[in-house]
């Protein structure tokens, strides 16, 4: 499986990835918005770790980019599950 981590902490986004590459993920990682969008318009991935807060772009706004062009491998944006109080009912 090929996963992206989109977050802006350096760090954590080692972490991240590092974790997930220990488990056998192939993983790319972006540390901004607009590269993360960018990313996954144009790559397919099988999931994404995506922080809400990021500069240049905001997660939430990464994933409205992605569901209005059909990114993520064109039209494979299906599930997005953001933390409470943010969770959509």
């Amino acid at each position: 499986m090929r996963l992206l981590v989109v977050e802006d902490d350096r760090d954590l986004n080692r972490q991240i990835a590092a974790a997930l590459e220990t488990a056998g993920y192939a993983v790319d990682r972006a540390f901004d918005g607009e590269e993360g969008w960018f990313l996954g318009d144009t790559e397919p991935y099988d999931a994404v770790v995506l922080d809400i807060g990021l500069p240049q772009m905001d997660g939430i706004s990464v994933v409205e980019r992605w569901r209005r062009g059909g990114g993520l491998g064109r039209g494979r944006c299906r599930g997005w599950y953001p933390p409470t109080p943010w969770r959509l009912r």
